[in-house]
């Protein structure tokens, strides 16, 4: 499996694999992080709470969703402006942290309204069979972590991982990432932390040498 974060860069790995290896690049896994998570799901969708057709929202059908949320719990949208408050929803997701786990960590008055909208926001996904796109990863590594016969399944069937861009990827990615090489542990990842999306990602490396 080999791993990136466009289709464009995902398309232009394949080229290059099959100019290697041939007819064998069929049998390779090499696409975006969303993409080999999404092909995963769909695979194994009797053992997540969404039907195998599920749909992947868009930024604008998200927006819509987080809109009818905030009508609905009358919260006043001028303080929690729909954009900011899935951007909050986001960062969450990418720490792979649920709604009822944020509500246990709220603070204050403002935090408890993130959580509630959080919640309905995920009821109202799952009530739609859709997921937005951190939810592709979240599902993956809750699959993982609920199923470990599958998760042993897909170790065996990647015996080697290659992950490109590695400064960008996030908290989910790292932790999905981890569990498919947490079998054969042959891992190499690729990346530049001048290059990164992300500040503070320059720890990234040493945690994989203990992989």
């Amino acid at each position: 499996m080999a791993v990136t974060f466009t289709n464009r860069a995902a398309a232009e790995m394949r080229e290059r694999v099959q100019q290697l290896v041939g007819s064998d690049a069929r049998d390779l896994w090499v696409s975006t992080f969303h993409s080999m998570a999404v092909r995963i799901l769909r695979r194994e969708a009797r053992f997540i709470p969404y039907d195998r057709s599920f749909i992947i929202y868009d930024s604008a059908d998200q927006l819509t969703v987080i809109k009818h949320c905030i009508e609905e719990l009358r919260v006043d949208d001028r303080k929690f402006r729909p954009r900011g408050v899935l951007a909050e929803i986001s960062s969450l997701k990418n720490e792979l942290v649920t709604p009822k786990e944020y509500l246990e960590l709220t603070r204050n008055v403002r935090e408890e309204t993130i959580a509630d909208l959080y919640s309905l926001y995920q009821k109202k996904l799952l009530q739609q069979n859709a997921m937005d796109f951190d939810d592709l990863l979240v599902q993956a590594v809750e699959l993982f972590r609920a199923e470990p016969s599958v998760l042993e399944r897909y170790q065996d069937r990647f015996q080697y991982i290659m992950v490109d861009e590695y400064q960008d990827t996030n908290h989910a990615q790292y932790i999905l990432v981890r569990q498919l090489a947490g079998g054969h542990r042959n891992i190499c990842v690729v990346g530049d932390d001048d290059q990164s999306i992300y500040g503070w990602r320059g720890c990234g490396y040493q945690e994989y040498s203990h992989l």
